[in-house]
């Protein structure tokens, strides 16, 4: 039942994504839908960063989710009163990455944990709230006119309602005061899965940001467009990782779930040429631009090996190594992207060099992780308890 819930619930996702697209792209100009993209990818990003690792670890050490936790909603919700202070100064569409990354890492906490307690169904809940309610918002206002700072206000209040919402399933731990030893051991141990977790949100659309910087926001808007009809297959991953995340950490044979990310690949790259000719506008000149969706969908297969990577890793322990090998893997694969995107200009090269990056560094994963113990470390989380609860 929970493995349907998780399904489910990124098809909701999946749904969304794909009866706003024409929404957005009839109603906003390439350059705004650019901007949101640009501000999608960045938040993402800076949620992962502020992270700290912390939901990762929630999700590892399940009798651990109120230690090591200790006090960090606290200082996101500072960050959170500080973002809205920085976009009610600046009127700038891009101030609102703060506040909309601070709310989403309270959000991870509680559905970090929710996730370890196996429930679904509030998962599901606070998982739709974040994302399709907030969209749906968002593109209602573009209809009625309201245009970008319409779409990008709604976001931000509907996930900051997300966020009071999820205090429901909080631990009141993570709102008290932090103590200093407290967040240097969560840095100590999270740094390296948060440092990660950037990598890989950089590898999954740091070309997004690539593309608005390096060529324009009007590019990237073309391109989002595309890669989002793709990208549905790295959600449905997603949803299958949510329900193997826990069998990998227990040493299960990986086999089932390769298989089921690549019927998915394959599927999802199928569709997405038809998706691209029937959902977007002539003036994508989907004609021209479809590869990028299959692309797209199609490196759903590397996304999905580099997860089943980080779960060898982080049951051995070995955080530090995942962190060193994904964050460089990632600079370089940004370097390289921007590199041909400069050169070329070429919106189909660009989109080439995500699945490309994504297996070499799935392959140097996979030969880094031979020397990993098979059995994880004796009593982990009895001496993490120990070094982590607060005096």
């Amino acid at each position: 039942m929970n493995r349907l819930i998780y399904l489910s619930t990124v098809a909701v996702q999946a749904l969304v994504s794909l009866v706003l697209l024409p929404v957005l792209t009839h109603n906003l100009p390439k350059e705004q839908f650019g901007t949101i993209t640009l501000v999608a990818t960045s938040q993402q990003l800076a949620t992962m960063a502020l992270g700290l690792g912390t939901p990762q670890l929630i999700s590892r050490f399940q009798v651990l989710s109120r230690s090591v936790a200790h006090g960090f909603g606290t200082c996101m919700a500072l960050l959170t009163i500080a973002g809205l202070g920085l976009v009610a100064l600046l009127h700038d569409p891009e101030s609102v990455i703060v506040p909309l990354a601070t709310g989403n890492a309270i959000i991870a906490l509680s559905l970090s944990r929710l996730r370890a307690q196996d429930r679904a169904l509030p998962w599901a809940a606070l998982s739709i709230g974040a994302g399709p309610v907030a969209q749906c918002t968002g593109a209602a206002l573009v209809v009625l006119g309201a245009g970008l700072s319409g779409y990008l206000g709604a976001w931000l209040g509907v996930v900051l309602a997300v966020t009071l919402l999820s205090l429901v399933w909080a631990d009141r731990a993570w709102f008290v005061r932090p103590t200093g030893a407290a967040l240097r051991h969560l840095v100590r141990l999270g740094g390296p899965l948060s440092l990660s977790a950037v990598a890989l949100v950089a590898f999954t659309s740091g070309d997004r940001i690539v593309v608005a910087q390096v060529i324009n926001h009007e590019a990237a808007g073309q391109y989002q467009a595309f890669y989002t009809l793709g990208n549905l297959s790295s959600f449905a991953t997603t949803a299958l990782f949510s329900y193997w995340m826990p069998r990998l950490l227990m040493g299960r044979s990986p086999a089932r779930f390769r298989l089921e990310i690549a019927v998915l690949a394959l599927g999802g790259a199928i569709a997405s040429v038809v998706a691209s000719f029937v959902l977007l506008p002539g003036s994508y000149h989907p004609a021209e631009h479809w590869p990028i969706a299959v692309i797209a969908a199609l490196s759903a297969i590397p996304y999905g090996l580099t997860l089943e990577f980080e779960c060898r890793y982080v049951r051995a322990l070995a955080t530090a190594r995942f962190g060193s090998i994904t964050t460089v893997g990632a600079l370089l694969s940004i370097a390289a992207t921007a590199l041909v995107a400069r050169t070329t200009g070429d919106l189909q090269l660009v989109a080439l060099m995500t699945p490309v990056t994504y297996l070499i560094l799935a392959a140097v994963l996979h030969l880094a992780a031979r020397g990993l113990p098979v059995e994880p470390p004796a009593d982990p989380t009895e001496s993490l308890a120990e070094e982590l609860i607060p005096a």
